[in-house]
């Protein structure tokens, strides 16, 4: 969640040395990418040490309490200044961190670590929006509409989110998320995958792999269905899901038939109108 690069000295002092308040190294098998790069690890994956994983991810959560403080100081600014009450706070991040987890590190990945983020919107006085935790899929791109919709603004056209307070009215919402990223650390680990909070489907365009994930029963995605015959209707189901949303594009992902390979390390392709 932290996007911090530099741990703060006065956390690292205060927080990180003391490791004794709870154990953070759990270890989740490997389970995920195959990793076919020649070196035996790298800044995005490999086998560390139980106590060097036990530090990373102590260090990790004195950094979210670290911005716990930080936010706490700012809600005492506004309320100093009088403007707290007229705040809209919506918070969230761009990422996770893999920790870890498939003996993965950093983000970039589909998985749950990198790509499970909080989404968490408190109202100004008086707003009568909808309250409670809906578990509808948001995403990133639903930060501006929201904040629009509670400004009472409208939303300008060719905005591929939408405000969450209409999912949480009950309001008919997106069946699945997409996401993707293009080759980063190594080619094998770029990937296309959708997402609906109880299922996850996979596809990784350098190898023609896929796997499948049970989030309601799997939350930490240990164990792959794509093979699963007791699956295979449910993962045909989201394969086409995928080929249809990605044929559209034209970017050489997807043919109307079927999910392509690319062995090339593409870049995002931005288009202006």
């Amino acid at each position: 969640m932290p996007r911090v690069p530099n741990m703060p000295r006065a956390v690292e002092s205060t927080a990180v040395g003391d490791l004794g308040r709870g154990d953070f190294a759990l270890d989740i098998g490997r389970g995920g990418i195959r990793i076919t790069a020649s070196e035996p690890r790298g800044a995005w994956f490999g086998r560390v040490t139980p106590e060097q994983t036990r530090r990373a991810r102590a260090a990790y959560m004195a950094t979210v309490t670290h911005l716990d403080y930080q936010f706490g100081y700012l809600c005492e600014v506004l309320r100093g200044m009088g403007l707290y009450d007229d705040t809209l706070f919506v918070f969230c991040s761009d990422h996770g961190d893999m920790l870890g987890d498939h003996h993965l590190h950093r983000k970039t990945y589909a998985y749950e670590g990198s790509a499970r983020i909080p989404f968490v919107v408190v109202y100004p006085r008086g707003f009568g929006g909808p309250t409670g935790t809906c578990d509808r899929v948001v995403g990133l791109q639903d930060v501006m509409p929201t904040v629009l919709d509670v400004l009472g603004l409208p939303a300008p056209e060719g905005m591929t989110g939408r405000s969450v307070l209409e999912a949480a009215r009950g309001e008919a919402w997106r069946e699945f998320l997409h996401g993707e990223h293009s080759p980063c650390y190594a080619l094998e680990p770029a990937m296309q995958y959708l997402v609906d909070g109880r299922r996850k489907y996979i596809y990784f365009p350098a190898t023609g792999e896929e796997q499948f994930f049970d989030l309601e029963t799997d939350r930490q995605e240990l164990r792959d269905l794509s093979a699963d015959p007791a699956r295979a209707d449910e993962v045909a189901l989201w394969r086409r899901r995928l080929i249809e949303h990605l044929s559209g594009r034209g970017d050489g992902f997807a043919d109307g038939e079927r999910l392509l390979l690319r062995a090339d390390r593409w870049a995002p392709e931005v288009r202006e109108e």
